[in-house]
């Protein structure tokens, strides 16, 4: 008699593919959220108030919002399950970006994108963990390395709609620029409807039976349950456990090599108008919107080059060539011309490690944590993204935008330390492993 398939070993099924849409529709969202101020700050009256305080501070409340939507919808998540918590965030994000229309003074702004910080962190600890858990483990990285894509599709996509409503010529453009948000987050509100709660989870909180009923219409009845771990049935998953001594490597590695990514993303490119006009670059807008297109072929070469590579070895790997990038803008004399190449090469091979954002900290940690995993290892990289963007005005006023960029170069080296100390290797490994086993070893060579 044939053996069942397993939730891992499942070919892909059109399921998948629904379950990868309604997940990416909100990374596209997220991108386009934290894209749209590209061109929508800069168009803001001076009437309104904004200095380069408030600007920092505007900038970076997304991100710190994000930051303990993060710890706050990871843990409630892994409790309560994934699936109300992941239509409830969206609705916020409809409703906010409306309400930033009326705006009229900065306070208000950081509120409004402090909130919407809220849901995207919730949508970052549940999105990816969801999608991990369902996807086959041969198809687990082509199908994640998606959400990178459209995250920067939504980055791009926003950039070009923010430089043109913002610049209608209206003093309120730049409010109905913010605003468009509402839209794709009310597409995906409705995409949502209907998606189940993941299995895995079910059988981790003991609920066997309605995981099979889930299993059976979804996927089908020739699909096995994977077997319930003791611990896990028991609801072993707390939020301390992040920190126990077989966890805690692993709780670091995936918010601080996510953090070190997020840094140059946010700061760089939320002010990258500035700093090409530092760098004495006169247009901005294809200055600004070639890297995030590239950045969008980047993420997508990512689907099929990261499968065939180990997570460790992609991100020390691509790491170093942006820190040895971020040198030579910085330290060396170039054309305009250069410098606009040096920055779409960067935005390619930063959008294309990026899709690990998503992937290795889905695969570091065990059901009954994945949420909650994900959660704080998006908390730790966006609140040090968020005092990147709070400090790069500042940084470029007072230590030129060569400073700026040796500073970025040492961030992303603190990754490639702690990738090289710590990070195990899960390229190909079954999502199920147990809790406790040990870190794998490293690959020699390496």
């Amino acid at each position: 008699m044939k053996e069942p398939m397993t939730l891992d070993d499942l070919p892909l099924r059109p399921f998948h593919l629904r379950i990868a849409a309604v997940v990416g529709g909100g990374m596209f969202i997220d991108g386009y959220i934290l894209g749209i101020v590209i061109f929508a700050f800069p168009a803001i009256p001076a009437a309104f108030g904004m200095t380069p305080v408030w600007s920092g501070l505007v900038s970076a409340a997304p991100l710190v919002g994000l930051f303990v939507g993060g710890l706050v919808f990871g843990r409630l998540t892994d409790r309560f399950g994934r699936k109300d918590l992941f239509r409830l965030h969206l609705l916020a994000m409809v409703v906010i970006s409306v309400l930033q229309v009326f705006t009229a003074a900065p306070w208000q702004l950081v509120a409004l994108r402090l909130v919407l910080g809220l849901a995207i962190g919730g949508d970052y600890a549940i999105g990816p963990g969801l999608l991990a858990e369902f996807t086959p483990r041969k198809l687990r990285t082509a199908v994640m390395s998606a959400l990178g894509v459209l995250w920067a599709l939504g980055y791009l996509v926003a950039t070009v709609a923010g430089y043109y409503v913002a610049g209608l010529g209206s003093p309120d453009a730049w409010k109905w620029a913010l605003a468009t948000s509402a839209i794709p987050s009310l597409i995906v509100l409705i995409m949502r409807t209907g998606a189940p709660e993941s299995p895995r989870w079910l059988i981790s909180q003991g609920r066997a039976e309605e995981a099979r009923r889930i299993v059976d219409r979804w996927l089908g009845p020739d699909v096995a349950l994977p077997p319930a771990d003791g611990a896990r049935a028991a609801g072993a998953g707390s939020w301390r456990r992040l920190f126990a001594p077989d966890m805690w490597r692993r709780t670091a590695v995936s918010g601080l090599f996510w953090m070190a990514l997020a840094i140059p993303n946010f700061s760089l490119f939320v002010f990258l108008p500035d700093v090409l006009a530092a760098l004495k670059v006169d247009d901005e807008f294809l200055g600004t919107v070639l890297p995030c297109a590239f950045a969008l072929l980047g993420a997508i070469i990512g689907i099929f080059l990261l499968p065939r590579m180990g997570r460790r070895t992609a991100l020390i790997g691509f790491m170093a060539a942006l820190t040895a990038i971020c040198l030579w803008i910085g330290l060396a004399p170039n054309p305009p011309w250069l410098t606009v190449t040096l920055f779409v090469l960067f935005g390619l091979l930063l959008a294309l490690v990026a899709n690990l954002e998503f992937i290795y900290p889905s695969e570091l940690f065990p059901t009954e944590l994945r949420a909650s995993g994900l959660g704080l290892a998006s908390a730790i990289s966006r609140i040090g993204a968020a005092a990147g963007t709070f400090l790069l005005p500042i940084g470029l006023e007072s230590l030129g935008v060569a400073g700026v960029m040796v500073a970025t170069a040492v961030v992303l080296l603190l990754g490639i330390a702690v990738t090289a100390a710590w990070a195990p290797e899960t390229n190909g490994a079954a999502l199920d492993e147990p809790v406790a086993a040990p870190l794998a070893p490293r690959p020699q060579g390496l």
